[in-house]
């Protein structure tokens, strides 16, 4: 009798789980309509799944750049993305909207599924926020022509640094580097460290009274550059003896912060300079970068409208 009685309650629990709600709770919040459903093993098995096919992309994106950025620069390519992707929740609501239908593997009532179901997304989405701020590689929008013509806004640069952890990174003079300024994420390239004397005399940096090599390649080839200085800019190579050649843009001479006066460099802070040299607010304006606030070094340019910069060293 007690048996009969206790099947009796797990059949009228399973009547109780509406399948439409578990469809559109998995096809709006997934996977909590498999919670709904009474089956924590399927929520738990799409949560992995999600995990790992995102680990995937993002490391297919960085080995084989745009990767998932050449898939989502087109709004066609989106739309069938979106389109896709609902469907494939729409599949998962489904077969929850069916285990509604059968006794539930894992029982619970009320206050339970929903804080259950509640606390399996809250979960996601910290799992989510976590891999973002301490994820050891990050991932940016540049998002002014303060590094023309090496990055352009709308690039997408991966960086070696955790977004939250700031000032625990190897630098070298010639980087290009993350940094935080009033809380605010800028991208900058640094050219001397602390002890390092910097001055500037006709837009030419001059580090311990050596002159930074430069030679001129010409107009930019580059469009969409913003000229508001003046005229059209000239492109430079210039060379640290640290790393290679690298091209910074000149507008024409004589503008006030061609020229600064010698200074030594602060221990632990970086004198930077953007490589618009004329449109660019760095030292020469806000004085050197503390390195504790360095939060990562760009290694690699993933997307760019420029098809040749894609998968560059900046």
């Amino acid at each position: 009798m007690a048996e009969t009685l206790a099947a009796q309650n797990k059949d009228g629990e399973s009547r109780r789980r509406r399948p439409w709600i578990a469809f559109l709770l998995n096809l709006f919040f997934p996977p909590t309509g498999y919670v709904y459903a009474g089956s924590l093993r399927a929520a738990l098995t799409i949560l992995a799944l999600v995990i790992s096919i995102g680990a995937v992309a993002a490391v297919w994106t960085i080995d084989y750049p745009p990767g998932v950025y050449g898939i989502i620069s087109k709004q066609s390519h989106v739309l069938i993305l979106g389109l896709v992707t609902y469907f494939i929740q729409a599949v998962i609501g489904e077969h929850a909207a069916a285990l509604c239908r059968r006794p539930p593997a894992w029982h619970a009532n009320g206050a339970a599924l929903w804080l259950t179901a509640l606390g399996l997304w809250a979960l996601s989405l910290a799992i989510a926020m976590l891999a973002r701020a301490f994820g050891p590689i990050a991932i940016y929008s540049v998002r002014s022509a303060s590094m023309e013509p090496t990055l352009s806004v709308g690039d997408i640069v991966w960086t070696r640094g955790a977004r939250a952890v700031c000032g625990d990174h190897s630098v070298e003079a010639g980087d290009v580097v993350i940094f935080r300024r009033r809380g605010t994420a800028h991208v900058t390239r640094v050219i001397a460290h602390g002890a390092q004397r910097v001055e500037m005399r006709a837009g030419r940096p001059i580090i311990d009274g050596k002159p930074v090599v430069q030679r001129p390649l010409g107009r930019p080839i580059s469009v969409g550059i913003d000229s508001s200085p003046g005229g059209a800019p000239l492109l430079v190579g210039e060379t640290l003896s640290q790393r290679g050649e690298y091209r910074i843009l000149e507008f024409k001479p004589g503008f006030p912060q061609d020229d600064v006066a010698p200074a030594l460099v602060p221990p632990a802070y970086w004198f930077a300079l953007g490589d618009n040299r004329d449109n660019s607010s760095d030292s020469r304006f806000e004085g050197p970068i503390r390195g504790a606030d360095i939060c990562g070094v760009v290694v690699k340019i993933l997307f760019s409208k420029d098809r040749a910069r894609i998968g560059a060293r900046p």
